[in-house]
């Protein structure tokens, strides 16, 4: 699966990996590593890219070069989808822990106010 803005395109990979390219130049620009497990899912906001894993994290790099802005942990289980918000300050995740949680960037974790995570689903989200 992969998704494409103006300028980055991305690819996530069975396995650890993310591959960035250049829309213009067809180049290969980053390969973002660290999940333990495959990578199941991606969403990118301008130069920011958020994924997520078997390894029931979310990471947050920079497209450009490659680097680990941040890394979110809660899930109890795979992370299925994300989300970034168009003002990229949030990112929503949904999970086979049957929980979709909306996560506060500069925070660095689930929001504290309102409607942080969201239970009672029947099966996976």
């Amino acid at each position: 699966s992969s998704g494409i803005n103006a300028e980055y395109g991305y690819q996530r990979r069975v396995r650890e990996t993310t591959k960035i390219w250049d829309n213009r130049s067809y180049e290969e620009v980053a390969t973002l590593t660290g999940h333990e497990n495959s990578v199941t899912c991606a969403a990118q906001n301008g130069t920011t890219i958020a994924t997520g894993s078997l390894d029931k994290d979310i990471r947050i790099c920079d497209i450009r070069t490659g680097s680990l802005l941040l890394m979110l942990s809660g899930h109890t289980s795979a992370v299925s989808s994300v989300d970034m918000s168009t003002d990229g300050h949030k990112v929503c995740s949904a999970s086979w822990d049957k929980t979709v949680r909306v996560w506060d960037l500069h925070a660095g974790t689930y929001r504290t106010q309102g409607p942080r995570i969201m239970y009672e689903h029947e099966g996976c989200v």
